[in-house]
Parts: C-alpha cells; structure tokens; sequence
C-alpha cells in the first residue's frame, strides 16, 4: 500500500488542494468540504486512473466498497465526506485535487476499537496535542509512508519508540479507541505539568554559595515540582524557595525525616504551590528488615484532575554490585505496597537514583509488574560525562493515562556550563534532572 503525498493543504473559503497519489493503495482523507461529496465528484480530478475506493463503518464493523467498473448497486460505498478515512487504489501515480470550503465541523465519532479516519483541520499539529481531545481514551494511531512503504504508528505507552509524531491534512488515520469519543481537533490543549527528579549532589547549606545556587535554582524553575534525592538539610531548601520567589515562582515542599546508616541524607519534593496541593503528606517507608541504606519517601499530591503517589529512591552506592541490585530488588514490594494503600489510587510513580541501568537484570522484579514501564533506556545518559543512565522514571502506563508522551533528560552541563564537566559538578551535580509531563485536566480514577 501506498500513501498519498500531501503537496499543499492550507484550507480557506473554496479554495483547491491537491494530493498526490502513488501507484496502488494511498490512504487519504478531505481536507476541504467539496460541498458535493459525491465519489464521482470528489474524484473527478483523476478520473481514469482511479479503480477502487475503501472505506470503514466502525459503528457496524463492516467495510463500505466502490469500484469504479462495477454496476452502481453492488457498490455500498457512494460519497466522501470529511473525518473519514479512505482507501484510493489508483493504476498510476495522479494528482487528486479538491475543490472546498474550509470544514466546518471538525468533531470526529470514535468507536471502541479501530476507526479508519481523516484529520478535520488545515494545518499540522503535533499528534498528542492534535488528540489531546481524547487523550487517554486512545490505545495507538497508524498511517501509512511512502517512502518507504511502511507503517508509521504512535503508541500509548509501547515498549518501542514512536515513528508517528504529527497529524496532517489530507492523511488517513487508523485510530484504535479505548472506547466510543468524540474527538475535536480544535478543543483547548488540557493543563500539564512537568515533574522531575534530581540527584543534586551533596545538597547542603554549606556546600553550596548563593552564586551556585542560583545556577541550582535556573534548572529548578523550569519544573513544576522535583522530587530531589541526596539532600542535607533543610535549610539550604528554604535558601532556594527565597531565591526562586525572587524569579517569580513560588514553591513548597515536602521534606523527609533523615534516613541512611552513616552519612544522613533526606529527601524532598518541592513543588510549586500554584499547580499542587499535597493530598496525604510525606511518609518514609517502613523498612523492619534494614533492606535500604536510605529507606524510600513518598508522599500524594493533586494538580487539577490529576492525582498520584510518588516514591522518591536513592539506591545504595556501596562497595558491592550485588549490594545495589538487592535494594533494586526489593522497590517491587514497595511499589506494590504503596499502591494497596488505597484501591481507588492507582496512579504510582516511582523515581530515583538507582545506581543501576533499567536494564540490568536486578530489575526484573520490578519490570515484570503488570504495564510496568520506565521512561529512559540506555544509551541515553544522566550522568554528565555521558556514562551512565541511573536516573530514572517507572510507572504504569495503563494507570498513568495522564502522561502526555513528553519526557527528557535536562543536559544543564551543555546548556549552562558549555560541556565544562568539572565546574557542572562542582556548582550545581554530576547529575541530570529527568523529567516527564503529565494532563492534568483530566480524572481517570
């Protein structure tokens, strides 16, 4: 099969696009209402080099059919209308222009399962921001390139990376639905927020000057809350809230009792308090077995609709591997436990410095967690000399619909120090900020 090749797509008042076709099979849809939406009419343009026009009825599960030679009654497929998607076999490469008006309606049915459909708007968008309309009600998104002659697919929370990643006009889509929608191409893009997490190394009031954290505090106010690992005290927290109310953002936080056998660490999460509110205050995790160097500190916040637990893990260092990867093996308990706190909760996210790379064989326990999925895989690095990926984010995707499919590793050492690893690590860590974005217009509990 073959996709069509949008040429030019800007849509006003009766105005003439043009797609062109390729010999075979191109997926197609209108991005302009012709008004007269006849096959006849609307294919008039390539006339002769088209023989046969598909379509599918998700509300009946059936495909609709035209052939251009067949006598009209055996035919059940007999005008093209916008927000669905056709099928256009042609004998020859042709170019298909439409004469139309902008569309008017650009609201889509969807139906539990797949819907073969067109993108109801005139200029390309980024495809989570094009659907957040129907955001977490949709399991993928496929369309058909030429070149090369395959499948480009978006998919929600897939262990494989997306080759899918904006909706254009003119284009046929196959959209699977997690249940029957409707999809608006212009509703308002929802409310999102950016949570990181951030080893920032030996954090304390007297390891850091107010110039260094200042360099701290300019990759702090780029997220909306961080859950930061290997802090020493509280005060050089409440020094970085002053100096980020100085920069226009007001934050709080959450801040753990100290854990750890010798050197005493705390964890927190700061946040900023116009986006979150704390739902049930930090707690460090019960460990009667002594399994974590630095026992796990999670806490429940809610942003909008969006409510969610997160656990905050800094893993053992120690003298031994198998030292690192017994903690790792234990967070599948924690985890789990945490999340039977509250039946009705279901949204747990877990980030951390691990000590380890996601995929190394102690977090299998973990992985292996129904929907499981961690956001960042080798060979990305969270270290600043590009070693190592120990930072990272798990959660499961089949309860965290909110995620939007953002999500990154903060190089601060290239943006901010030019690659200068030494004065990175001194000022501010040898580690990079890992974040991801969440909706948070939307109640999936």
């Amino acid at each position: 099969m073959v996709l069509a090749l949008l040429v030019y797509c800007e849509a006003t008042e009766s105005d003439t696009v043009q797609v062109q076709l390729g010999n075979g099979w191109n997926l197609i849809s209108l991005p302009v209402d012709p008004g007269d939406n006849s096959i006849q009419s609307v294919l008039l343009s390539i006339q002769g080099y088209y023989d046969a026009v598909f379509a599918y009825n998700s509300y009946a599960g059936v495909w609709e059919i035209y052939f251009a030679e067949a006598p009209d009654f055996l035919n059940t497929l007999h005008s093209m209308e916008p927000g669905r998607g056709y099928w256009v076999h042609t004998i020859d490469s042709a170019l298909l222009e439409i004469t139309g008006d902008e569309i008017a309606d650009t609201s889509v049915q969807l139906n539990r399962g797949p819907n073969l459909i067109g993108y109801n708007s005139s200029t390309k968008r980024p495809l989570r921001n094009a659907l957040s309309s129907i955001h977490g009600r949709y399991l993928s998104v496929w369309t058909y390139s030429n070149p090369p002659g395959a499948w480009m697919r978006y998919s929600v929370g897939g262990p494989y990376p997306n080759s899918l990643e904006q909706l254009e006009p003119g284009k046929g889509y196959l959209i699977h639905a997690k249940e029957d929608c409707i999809w608006d191409v212009r509703a308002e893009e929802p409310g999102r927020v950016r949570i990181a997490f951030w080893n920032i190394r030996i954090f304390s009031n007297g390891s850091r000057d107010d110039e260094e954290l200042q360099q701290i505090c300019d990759v702090l106010k780029d997220y909306d809350m961080i859950a930061i690992a290997e802090l020493r005290d509280e005060e050089v927290l409440q020094r970085a809230v002053a100096m980020l109310e100085d920069m226009g953002k007001t934050y709080a936080y959450e801040i753990s009792s100290e854990v750890g056998r010798g050197v005493k660490e705390r964890y927190a999460f700061l946040y900023e308090i116009e986006d979150f509110e704390v739902a049930v205050i930090g707690e460090v995790f019960p460990d009667p077995n002594d399994d974590f160097i630095r026992e796990p500190y999670y806490a429940t916040f809610k942003a909008g609709e969006f409510d969610f637990t997160i656990i905050n893990i800094h893993v053992i260092w120690g003298s031994t591997l198998e030292g690192r990867r017994a903690e790792i093996r234990k967070l599948d308990d924690v985890y789990s436990a945490i999340q039977a706190e509250d039946e009705n909760e279901q949204d747990v996210i877990l980030v951390g410095d691990f000590n380890r790379p996601p995929d190394d064989e102690s977090f299998d326990e973990l992985r292996y967690i129904e929907y499981m999925t961690c956001l960042f895989m080798p060979p990305a690095a969270s270290n600043i000399v590009d070693t190592n990926l120990y930072d990272n984010i798990w959660f499961q995707f089949i309860y965290l619909n909110e995620y939007s499919g953002n999500c990154g590793i903060d190089k601060f050492d290239e943006t901010d120090f030019g690659n200068d690893d030494e004065a990175a690590n001194l000022a501010v860590s040898d580690h990079r900020p890992v974040w991801a974005e969440f909706f948070i217009d939307i109640d999936d509990d």
